[in-house]
């Protein structure tokens, strides 16, 4: 068999070959539903903008000052299919977050950190 007819039958393969991975089902997947409540032992980091390493808190409780633990908020933790919306206002006099409902707030570079979330959250296996 010539190079070209090899290089035609190869392409006729894969030509062939690319209809049936397109149409291939896709992994089943289960939507997770319910409240995800922050336990103990939980924490948050926070990434540096370079990518490179994570910033470290100053009033973490934790050795390492890059993690800063938290704790479960008044709605127990994160919520599917809702949104846990910021308190109106959503800071007090001294630019602390007066949000509660996903995490207690919490102290980060001197000021308490909270959490929201404007899209209803959906979380998937």
């Amino acid at each position: 068999m010539s190079t070209r007819v090899k290089l035609r039958l190869i392409a006729a393969i894969a030509a062939a070959a690319v209809p049936m991975v397109a149409t291939a089902p896709a992994l089943a997947t289960k939507e997770l539903n319910g409240v995800f409540h922050i336990g103990s032992g939980s924490y948050i980091r926070m990434g540096l903008p370079n990518g490179k390493g994570f910033f470290a808190n100053p009033y973490s409780k934790d050795a390492n000052k890059t993690y800063t633990l938290i704790a479960s908020g008044a709605g127990g933790g994160i919520r599917t299919g809702v949104t846990q919306n910021a308190p109106s206002p959503a800071f007090d006099a001294n630019g602390n977050s007066r949000a509660n409902s996903i995490i207690a707030p919490t102290n980060f570079t001197g000021i308490l950190f909270g959490i929201v979330t404007t899209v209803p959250p959906s979380f998937y296996l």
